[in-house]
């Protein structure tokens, strides 16, 4: 194992007899919101990456800026759609009248609503359907009524490697005339760059809550339903290719080619 870094795990198995115990409904739950939170975690280690030394470069800069918010818009749509997840099933439990669920889930409740009282929350349920899932025409002509800055890029930048190609047109009418338009019509706040880094904030901080509340429930029914269950500490072995430091490993903006 020379040269290979150790990673240690701790595996929580469920049996067929588990998932009778605690209901089809909360597996399915604790199934989909697994799903979520692979999905963000993935997601928020790219936006980490992302994040460090700029361009000095302002076309390069402006690739940077594209690279970024692309990804946070991915995440800021998974955050979303988790949030509303969490909600079907807060609905579900009373419904069904599982108060010892509900209890367990209360920190997370509260904890949700500082996060969905955020404009951020708000304008990324907007991004959602009109930038992020889906490219509307339509959407875009009505972000050109005055929402996209004069001064704004109106340029495509062709590369001999197609993935190293980028286009800031698209990001100023798509993304910024969508996320502008969305402060001036519906909130008082102005439409500053304020507001953008406080969205890629916000991200950050819902994607910690979701964690959190998805690692909080897991231990509780652990230690709740089967507390006669132990974990088990798995070690695993990685390429060191394929392990990164916080904070050091940048993500590219550009590949190199062949010169071929």
């Amino acid at each position: 194992m020379k040269n290979k870094k150790i990673v240690f795990l701790h595996e929580l198995k469920f049996t067929d007899h588990d998932i009778e115990e605690i209901g089809r409904d909360t597996y399915a739950f604790i199934a989909t919101f697994a799903y979520a939170i692979d999905e963000i975690s993935v997601f928020l280690k790219l936006v980490i990456q992302s994040h460090g030394n700029k361009p000095n470069d302002e076309t390069l800069l402006q690739m940077f800026a594209i690279q970024q918010n692309t990804i946070t818009r991915v995440l800021s749509a998974k955050l979303v759609e988790t949030i509303k997840l969490f909600g079907d099933y807060e609905r579900h439990l009373k419904k069904e009248g599982k108060e010892k669920y509900l209890n367990a889930l209360q920190p997370s409740v509260e904890a949700l609503k500082l996060i969905t009282r955020s404009p951020s929350f708000n304008v990324s349920r907007r991004l959602r359907n009109k930038v992020t899932n889906h490219y509307l025409f339509k959407d875009s002509l009505q972000n050109m009524d005055g929402s996209v800055s004069s001064n704004a890029s109106k340029s495509i930048f062709l590369h001999l490697s197609q993935g190293n190609s980028f286009a800031p047109l698209g990001e100023e009418v798509v993304f910024l005339g969508r996320f502008w338009r969305y402060f001036e019509e519906e909130t008082k706040l102005k439409p500053n760059m304020d507001r953008i880094h406080e969205w890629i904030d916000w991200n950050q901080s819902a994607a910690k809550w979701a964690i959190k509340t998805f690692n909080a429930f897991i231990i509780w029914l652990h230690h709740n339903e089967f507390p006669e269950k132990y974990g088990q500490r798995t070690i695993h072995y990685l390429e060191p290719e394929l392990y990164g430091e916080l904070g050091i490993n940048r993500l590219p903006i550009v590949f190199g080619i062949s010169d071929e």
